[in-house]
Order: structure tokens, then sequence, then C-alpha cells
């Protein structure tokens, strides 16, 4: 009799133990799963301010190029609005030859 009360003490103790190691494991698990998603939401946030930042980026270099253009078309603008004025100016003034096919002054005395 007494040797029963010992065993089923033994096995109560037995069983006591593995429920707290089954609940230490299954603590632990869901402490890596909870480390993995948070690692996961990291490296997901991470790729999303790359991505902005490569958009942005994309962004000020469309812009500048765009500025660029416009600035390359008010340079030509004026330029051409310079040559006008000096083709005007040049076929006033007899004592010069005008290349009317390039739009050019030429004066063979003066050069």
């Amino acid at each position: 009799e007494q040797a029963r009360r010992e065993r089923e003490e033994l096995d109560n103790m037995l069983e006591e133990n593995r429920r707290r190691v089954e609940q230490a494991q299954r603590r632990e698990a869901l402490e890596l799963q909870r480390k993995e998603e948070e690692r996961y939401r990291e490296l997901e946030l991470i790729q999303r301010q790359k991505e902005e930042a490569a958009r942005r980026k994309k962004l000020e270099e469309e812009e500048e190029h765009a500025d660029q253009m416009k600035f390359m078309g008010k340079n030509k603008t004026r330029l051409k609005e310079e040559t006008n004025n000096v083709i005007a100016s040049v076929c006033c003034c007899p004592a010069l030859r005008v290349s009317v096919s390039h739009k050019v002054a030429i004066d063979e005395a003066t050069l």
C-alpha cells in the first residue's frame, strides 16, 4: 500500500514536471515567435523606407531634369533673341555682308 502511494506520488511529481516543462517550452516558443514577427515588421518598415527614399530620389531627379530642360529652353530662347538682334543690327549696316542661310554676320574687314 505504501509503495503504491509512493509510486502515485512520484507519478504525480513527474506529471507536474512534464506540464511545467511543456508550459516553459510554449512560453519560449511564443516569445521566439513574437521576436520573429517584430523583426519581420522592422524589415518591412526598412523596405518601405528604402522604397520611399528611392521614389523621392526619382522625383527629385525628374524635377531637376525638368528644371534643366526649362533652363536650357530659356537659354535657347535668349540665344535666339540675341542672334536675331545681332542679325537685325548687321542688316542695317551696309559694310557687313550677312549670310542669311546661317544667320551669321560676317565682317571680313574687321576680322
